[in-house]
This record gives structure tokens, C-alpha cells and sequence, in this order.
């Protein structure tokens, strides 16, 4: 796999992070079966900007401005901590969510234990590391599999 992309939506809320063609094509497929609207920001592992361009052979992702100096490690740590806010606001949420069931999927059984991640560290290897946690990414999220507890929770 190439260095994964980060999708995060501006209030710092929601991200995806995986291969920039999965990535496109689950959010695309969210917001075609009417999920939230999200203006979604997309940044590379260097944290160069990117946006969702049409080539006629389908949408993909490339450089919002080719021209563009890459970003310092400042920038690239606040990407770091916009990651972390959105983890954050993932534990507000999975503590009230965690004995609910969600699109007919019972939750994690261990309720007491079941901590967000939080990350620090390089960008690349932050986006690296949640890619590996969620290598399931489905492109179609429609699809046959509504997929698990976990990847239901992310999109309530």
C-alpha cells in the first residue's frame, strides 16, 4: 500500500484514513445513500492539501495546488492533533453509545475497557498506523456487508 490518505471533515468530528482510492470511494458512497454532507479535507502523509478532482475515468484524489511547498512540521502536527481531537470526540461518543446496539450489531463484549486510540508523533506515521487499525475500509459501504459494530459506530 502507499502512504494512506487522511479525509477529516472541518469540525474535526469524522476522518477516514486509508488508500486514497478506498478513501474516496467510501465517502463518496456515504454521501450517496444520504449520509451527512460533510465538506471533507483531504491531506496526504506529508500533509499536502489534496483535492477530489474528476478525470472522466472516475474521481480521484491529487494535490489541491501542485505548485505548493511541502507543508513544515508545524503544519503537519497540527494535522496530528486535529487526528487526536477527532479520537477524542470518538470516546465522548463510544461512552454513550458502548451498550447500544448499532444496525443490528451487538457491541464490544469488554464495555468497561474499550479506550480510543490517541496519537503523537510524524503525520506519515500516525496515517500508517490507523490505516492498519481500519485495513477494512470498504470502498462500497452499501455493499452486501454493512459492516461491523465499529464501522457503523463512525458513521453515527
Amino acid at each position: 500500500m502507499t502512504d494512506p490518505v487522511l479525509a477529516i471533515s472541518p469540525d474535526d468530528d469524522r476522518m477516514h484514513v486509508g488508500a486514497d482510492a478506498t478513501v474516496i470511494s467510501h465517502v463518496t458512497a456515504e454521501a450517496a445513500q444520504g449520509g451527512d454532507q460533510i465538506a471533507w479535507q483531504y491531506f496526504d502523509a506529508r500533509g499536502v492539501a489534496l483535492a477530489v478532482a474528476d478525470h472522466g475515468a472516475g474521481e480521484v484524489i491529487e494535490p489541491a495546488d501542485p505548485n505548493a511547498a511541502l507543508p513544515l512540521r508545524p503544519v503537519r502536527q497540527i494535522l496530528v492533533s486535529r487526528i487526536d481531537l477527532v479520537l477524542a470526540h470518538a470516546q465522548l461518543r463510544l461512552d454513550l453509545k458502548i451498550a447500544e446496539r448499532i444496525e443490528g450489531h451487538d457491541p464490544p463484549r469488554d464495555k468497561e475497557s474499550v479506550r480510543m486510540v490517541r496519537v503523537q508523533g510524524e503525520l506519515r506515521d500516525v496515517l500508517i498506523m490507523l490505516a492498519a487499525l481500519d485495513k477494512d475500509l470498504d470502498p462500497s459501504p452499501q455493499g452486501p456487508n454493512p459492516g461491523s459494530w465499529w464501522h457503523n459506530f463512525w458513521a453515527h
